[in-house]
């Protein structure tokens, strides 16, 4: 049995902290290659009037897509992204997750700077390219659970999961604003130049600079080494117990929570800015700006449900099992509370309001969902969550084209029916994780040791 060595020294100089920061860039990267398409589409499919050399005014449209169409834009990238989760995980853990993660991000920029050529040939091609997008952003957070592996002790852990989860968050509020104005001033061809050159730039820094394995780095102290290889138990070579994995309640009760907290997720990230300018009749440049605000407020709840569930579970106040159930339970029931108020208001700021607060609330949710993986399976963590993210992501496939579907009309009634769907599968996923979930290591863990 190794003992644990103990560390000194500033913060500020430990390695580590710089993965950390710089996997939360990575993240934040990704998402802003993610949802660029959210805002661009808006500007895209708008009418604009055209003054013609003799005097007549004309409406004129640069892409003449219907709401089947843009569906099919809008869920083009979870159609790639839902094939390479389960095998992110293998990759992760037989090429390490720096490398996939970099990869990931890079080939995902690549893309990312064709979608205007591709738009220019034909929506097919669009379509085409966001699916590989998707397929390359697959493995991005499989791998995160093999990097933290090797990098982070277990006391770290949990706000380092948050820190750099929130990346996605920021990504997500920085996609959404800089679109909405780049897309408004120099067209919206600049949302994908910008995002793809900077996740180019990331990937490469990334790549370049950060290694595997402390032991590995040559900027990493052999204090800190050391100290990091002492307090890890990283064993070389991982059974996966799957015929048990799939029989136990507690695995499916994840899969059934992340999915039906992912549909909402996705159904805001993908349809909020459409929204907000169809049905509340914000411009483009605004709807990027108010789309974005609720992503702030979720990155902080995130990082301070983190923190408390660490804060209550250490000082044993409550269980492990209870503090993830408590975090998720309340999460989805505001959401579904504020949502369903947001739709019933005429006041437009007001229903801004209530969706501001509904979305912000999946923080907690993603506080208790991305550390449940490690907390039933040790060892497992990166599979778990590759299966369960297969799951999650059939919101970001369907709730597109069945939003489309649904509404033709862009009316509120229409709406409403939209966010009926997500409220149902939020109290679906309070009571299946409520009965089922656990945040206790299963017995099958201890069997595949």
């Amino acid at each position: 049995m190794e003992v644990e060595i103990k560390e000194t020294g500033p913060c500020w100089r430990k390695r580590r902290y710089v993965v950390v920061f710089m996997a939360f860039f990575g993240y934040l990267s990704a998402y802003t290659l993610r949802t660029n398409m959210n805002v661009a589409i808006i500007s895209m499919i708008q009418k604009n009037n055209v003054t013609l050399s003799n005097g007549t005014i004309i409406e004129d449209q640069q892409y003449h897509w219907d709401k089947k169409q843009q569906g099919y834009v809008l869920s083009s990238f979870f159609w790639g992204y839902i094939v390479t989760q389960f095998p992110g995980g293998f990759l992760a853990i037989k090429f390490g997750g720096v490398l996939i993660l970099g990869l990931s991000v890079l080939l995902s920029a690549v893309i990312t700077l064709l979608c205007p050529v591709c738009a220019y040939g034909n929506i097919w091609l669009l379509v085409s390219s966001r699916i590989l997008i998707g397929l390359f952003s697959g493995p991005m957070f499989p791998s995160a659970n093999a990097i933290w592996a090797r990098w982070a002790p277990p006391k770290e852990k949990a706000w380092i999961v948050a820190f750099v989860f929130s990346g996605t968050i920021i990504g997500t509020i920085v996609g959404n604003a800089i679109s909405g104005i780049v897309c408004a001033t120099l067209g919206w061809e600049s949302a994908f130049y910008l995002f793809g050159a900077l996740g180019i730039v990331w990937a490469t820094a990334w790549l370049v600079f950060i290694k595997e394995r402390p032991e590995l780095d040559k900027c990493c102290s052999e204090a800190e080494s050391n100290y990091i290889k002492s307090v890890l138990n990283v064993p070389f070579k991982v059974v996966h117990p799957y015929k048990a994995m799939f029989k136990s309640l507690p695995f499916w009760a994840i899969c059934v929570a992340q999915t039906c907290s992912n549909w909402g997720f996705y159904t805001m990230l993908t349809q909020y800015p459409i929204f907000l300018k169809n049905a509340l009749h914000y411009d483009v440049k605004k709807s990027g700006a108010v789309s974005a605000a609720p992503y702030l407020f979720m990155g902080l709840l995130l990082n301070l449900g983190g923190i408390v569930s660490d804060i209550m579970i250490n000082k044993k106040c409550l269980s492990t099992t209870m503090v993830r159930k408590l975090l998720f339970t309340i999460s989805l029931i505001v959401q579904a509370i504020f949502l369903l108020a947001a739709v019933f208001v005429t006041n437009g700021p007001l229903s801004v309001a209530f969706m501001t607060i509904s979305i912000s609330m999946t923080g907690l949710a993603w506080a208790s969902q991305f550390v449940n993986h490690v907390d039933i399976g040790p060892p497992h963590g990166s599979i778990i969550l590759g299966i369960s993210n297969t799951w999650g992501t059939l919101g970001g496939i369907l709730s597109p084209i069945l939003t489309g579907a649904i509404t033709t009309n862009q009316s509120l009634q229409e709406w409403q029916t939209v966010f009926y769907i997500v409220i149902g599968l939020y109290c679906v996923g309070v009571i299946v994780f409520d009965i089922f979930g656990s945040g206790e290591s299963q017995p099958w863990v201890a069997k595949s040791e």
